[in-house]
């Protein structure tokens, strides 16, 4: 079974595979660069609605090379969320609404994955966000808080009444976090039901799990969150895995190298506040899965600066 392109209102999304939001990993270099590697849509790392008033330079993060681009977003004060909307809004072409982070201080502050545990709540914040935003719109949620309260059939109910655009499902409870595997299973059943596109999220880590998910759950779209983690390889094997074609079943330390370079050099152009601990962090990433890179990635955790970096993974500065 080969996906339809994906779309999303009047938003045409060629190769329905998308970057997850992801803190620290889902900035504008590592978007440009897993789109050129297949991705058909990318989303920001999550941003807070309530930080916005306070360091406007930290939403600054969206180039014209990655269109079309997502936003994700936070929050739970409709004048906080309508500052950062109409303030992003025209440097993206789709925004997302997070009801789904497990992080316990989100969950303490009544936003992210609080709201997959109270419907009717998230209704509201979410019939008060699509007032304002002029874009595609979109929700990423849980099943529901725990097992015995799967909320997510009135979830998806109280979205299509107030026309958001399709719903992302990380097809977890959120008080199971990462521990539990996703409940495939589920998803299809809400697949079924559903009147607006449906993007499977939760343990795809490769083209085989990208294929089995559009199999499985007959999902529109697939979205890639940790397996995409120094691997932007994963959306040109799926790529060519939905298509039906033959795709490489590893990739050498070369071409991981090869890629963490060209990602550096993103970085260094667009990055609004450049930190060579994030750079230590995304080559790590980046090495993972080559066979025989543990020490390597001992060493790259002692590199106090880049020269001593690049001279670690031989890399030209």
């Amino acid at each position: 079974m080969k996906p339809k392109p994906l779309k999303i209102d009047n938003l045409k999304i060629d190769t329905p595979l998308i970057l997850a939001p992801m803190c620290d990993v889902s900035r504008a270099p590592y978007r440009l660069l897993c789109k050129e590697f297949g991705a058909g849509l990318a989303y920001s790392e999550m941003l807070e609605a309530g930080k916005f008033k306070m360091d406007r330079k930290q939403f600054d993060d969206f180039i014209e090379e990655e269109r079309p681009v997502g936003a994700q977003i936070v929050g739970n004060n409709a004048d906080n969320i309508k500052s950062l909307v109409e303030s992003i809004q025209d440097k993206v072409d789709i925004i997302d609404f997070n009801a789904g982070c497990s992080k316990r201080r989100y969950i303490a502050r009544k936003w992210g994955g609080w709201f997959s545990g109270h419907p009717e709540e998230l209704g509201k914040i979410l019939s008060k966000t699509r007032d304002f935003v002029n874009l595609p719109l979109t929700v990423k949620v849980r099943l529901g808080m725990n097992r015995k309260e799967p909320e997510i059939f009135r979830i998806l109910e109280l979205c299509e009444d107030i026309g958001i655009d399709a719903i992302a499902i990380h097809a977890r409870f959120v008080a199971h976090n990462y521990l539990d595997k996703a409940d495939w299973n589920l998803l299809k059943k809400i697949k079924d039901v559903a009147n607006i596109p449906v993007i499977a999220n939760g343990d795809i880590f490769s083209a085989k799990d990208a294929v089995r998910a559009f199999q499985e759950t007959g999902c529109d779209a697939v979205m890639i969150g940790r397996g995409a983690m120094g691997n932007p390889f994963v959306f040109s094997d799926a790529k060519l895995a939905i298509a039906g074609k033959d795709y490489p079943k590893e990739h050498s330390l070369e071409e991981r190298l090869s890629a963490f370079s060209r990602f550096l050099s993103y970085y260094k152009k667009y990055s609004q506040k450049q930190n060579f601990a994030e750079i230590k962090a995304q080559a790590t990433w980046f090495t993972v899965g080559a066979p025989g890179t543990r020490k390597l990635r001992v060493d790259i955790q002692k590199a106090k600066n880049e020269d001593e970096l690049m001279h670690i993974l031989k890399l030209g500065s």
